[in-house]
């Protein structure tokens, strides 16, 4: 099953294929068995690796962007077996895309939004050009007066549970980021 959603700020694509924190500092590439996040935290760019991942206590798990990276994917991917969101929780990267007035999609007219998937509010193709990909939404959102919004991949080989709020909104005039989400069951 694949469906496509746009959110208001950010493209979604959902597609079906015990440290409690404190004790674990985010290391890319690093693998924890289980961990369950209590209190509001980041995650820096890069992959992380998880047998089971759980955001709860009305806490926000940030996955954080990096424009400047050389490399294609600029915001974090998490691998687990199975992510839960609780209710009151949630994953973000809001605001973790591009700098006001950068990137692909920023807009070189001053009351224009940024564009990412879409043409940015007020916008034309040849003033803020539209980027990324509907089907694998992967990029930073562009900004415009803020920062857009970042790029995150949740890939979840078993059961992914979203009781809360996952979103990569963009700021005021900039472009929503990205979430792909692919799971075995949701």
């Amino acid at each position: 099953m694949v469906a496509l959603m746009r959110a208001r700020h950010a493209a979604v694509l959902f597609s079906a294929c015990a440290i409690v924190w404190g004790a674990f500092s985010p290391v890319p590439k690093a693998h924890a068995a289980n961990l369950v996040i209590t209190q509001s935290t980041s995650f820096p760019p890069g992959e992380y690796f998880f047998d089971s991942l759980t955001v709860a206590s009305s806490s926000t798990l940030t996955l954080l962007g990096n424009p400047a990276a050389s490399s294609t994917f600029k915001g974090v991917i998490i691998h687990a077996q199975d992510l839960t969101v609780e209710s009151g929780s949630s994953i973000s990267a809001n605001g973790k895309g591009y700098g006001a007035n950068q990137g692909p999609g920023a807009s070189s007219l001053y009351y224009a939004g940024a564009s990412y998937g879409g043409t940015g509010a007020s916008n034309t193709e040849t003033s803020a050009p539209t980027y990324g990909s509907a089907l694998e939404p992967v990029d930073l959102g562009s900004g415009g007066a803020a920062y857009g919004g970042g790029a995150m991949q949740l890939l979840v080989t078993d059961t992914f549970t979203n009781n809360g709020t996952v979103s990569a909104n963009g700021g005021a005039s900039a472009s929503g980021g990205s979430i792909l989400v692919a799971a075995g069951k949701f």
